[in-house]
């Protein structure tokens, strides 16, 4: 193995063989200007300083320059004449494959990828409450289904305290829910606004003259919870009219609260874009609720690595779209 000095060049006068690398000065790009790469690569190409010049942009003695320091960097001729031109030096000539193959992987990694959603074959990890599926992912699904059939859903239980790792680390693409506060860097677009509404059996005896506030703090309710605890939102509500309910039935999917509904004396409060869906898939009577409860932004959230991602962006122009949708079925509005 050849001697390096401080430098990285060989001394003039050691006995070597030609193509043996220097090692120093090879394994230290640090010490390399990677900006060479794109002049030792068109003046190799083109075994030309002129040609070389006009293909990036740059003048002759520009060039030339630039050979010379590739030179002194690598020890090597590179170029030497030959007739009326140049031809490359074994080393130049193993250089040119690798180097061109190399720049040519590095500009394909560079550049976006292309997306073409009639060819794309990925699953997408989407979190999101059970009543997203019965308003919002069949629209989605049936979209994919016509332009982007390659492409697959794994929806998971929506956790708001395993969110941010969870779409930090790549394991989850996108969640959808509602009222997601802002947090650093991670995005979010209002879907639409929704309210609530209040299901209960069709005969139910309680509600034949309808829904007052003593009726519905009276009656036995079902929470459907999420995160499976806590005081909810009509707890709140109620309680800033000094009242109280009780809850005789609690769960984490509302479709299953809904369908406890449909064989009970229970009542449930819940979005009112899924909850008349459910009502008149079930047979429920729908009823406005008695107080006044907040109103809930729907909307995706991810993490803003995967903004100019091309698959995630239809995946999203796709969700808006599925938003706007009609309901697969009319529903009646909310009774008083």
């Amino acid at each position: 193995m050849r001697a390096c000095t401080a430098a990285g060049t060989f001394p003039r006068s050691a006995a070597v063989l030609p193509d043996e690398p220097c090692v120093e000065t090879m394994n230290d790009l640090a010490q390399l200007n990677l900006n060479l790469l794109l002049s030792l690569e068109a003046l190799l190409a083109e075994q030309n300083v002129s040609r070389a010049a006009r293909k990036l942009g740059v003048t002759q003695p520009t060039m030339s320059r630039a050979l010379r320091r590739l030179r002194d960097e690598l020890d090597d001729a590179l170029l030497v004449r030959s007739g009326q031109g140049f031809v490359r030096t074994p080393r130049g000539e193993r250089i040119h494959v690798s180097l061109r193959d190399g720049l040519q992987a590095l500009r394909r990694a560079l550049l976006a990828p292309a997306f073409h959603p009639s060819t794309a074959r990925h699953t997408i990890a989407l979190a999101a409450q059970d009543v997203v599926g019965v308003f919002l992912l069949p629209a989605l699904l049936r979209r994919i289904a016509t332009d982007a059939p390659g492409l697959s859903l794994d929806v998971l239980p929506l956790r708001q305290t395993d969110l941010l790792p969870q779409l930090e680390g790549g394991s989850l693409d996108l969640a959808i829910g509602v009222n997601f506060p802002e947090a650093p860097g991670l995005c979010r677009h209002v879907l639409f606004r929704d309210g609530w509404v209040c299901l209960a059996r069709r005969d139910h005896d309680a509600l034949r003259s309808g829904l007052d506030i003593a009726t519905f703090a009276q009656l036995p309710h079902a929470l459907a919870s999420p995160e499976g605890e806590g005081a909810g939102v009509v707890d709140r509500a109620l309680a800033a009219h000094g009242r109280k309910r009780r809850i005789a039935y609690r769960t984490r999917y509302f479709i299953g609260a809904a369908l406890a509904v449909a064989q009970s004396d229970l009542i449930l409060t819940m979005p009112a874009r899924a909850g008349l869906e459910l009502a008149q898939r079930l047979g429920l009577s729908a009823h406005t609720p008695p107080l006044a409860l907040p109103a809930l932004d729907v909307m995706p959230l991810w993490h803003a690595r995967l903004n100019v991602d091309p698959l995630q962006a239809w995946v999203r122009a796709a969700l808006i779209d599925a938003s706007a949708s009609p309901l697969g079925s009319t529903h009646a509005e909310p009774s008083a």
